[in-house]
């Protein structure tokens, strides 16, 4: 089903595949802007769109569990300090919580650089409510590399919050 599929060159336009995924997008490579009660959504068909992200710098001597800010900001420099470290991720509750509207299906890239000055290891694990998914090595970075991670919500209700976490590269 399409909406907008006889618009002019340039006109945005809503297309819904037989699975039920919603796209949108302009038949130009142009911009489209969503806006769905407040959230306002700029999609570009000719460019990824862009994310505004925060760096966490640390150098912690020991584990660390992640804030689910410092998750949500994308980006992760950690220096394992003496020892390889296994690194915990918020609860889901918590990080359903620091959501602005979360709903199950939400996805959460973020990415993390082992800045070791030694043969130290880093290993991403789920926090409560989370699930690994995949080979424990494939979280595990070692000195001088780095790794994009997923988040994916698989439930968002109180109570019951839960995630999915997969990575991709290491």
């Amino acid at each position: 089903m399409e909406w907008g599929a006889g618009a002019a060159a340039g006109d945005c336009r809503l297309r819904r595949s037989a699975a039920g995924e919603l796209t949108i997008d302009d038949n130009a490579g142009g911009e489209c802007v969503l806006n769905v009660a407040g959230h306002v959504r700029t999609t570009t068909a000719a460019l990824p769109p862009v994310r505004n992200t925060t760096a966490t710098v640390d150098s912690t001597a020991g584990a660390r569990t992640y804030t689910a800010a410092e998750i949500l900001g994308g980006i992760i420099e950690r220096d394992p300090n003496g020892a390889t470290r296994t690194d915990v991720l918020p609860t889901a509750a918590l990080l359903v919580a620091a959501m602005d509207s979360p709903a199950v299906g939400d996805f959460i890239t973020y990415y993390v650089v082992n800045t070791a000055d030694a043969a130290e290891s880093i290993v991403m694990t789920s926090g409560v409510g989370g699930t690994d998914v995949g080979v424990a090595g494939n979280r595990t970075l070692a000195q001088d590399t780095s790794g994009i991670f997923g988040i994916r919500l698989t439930n968002v209700g109180s109570g019951t919050e839960a995630y999915r976490h997969y990575n991709w590269s290491r």
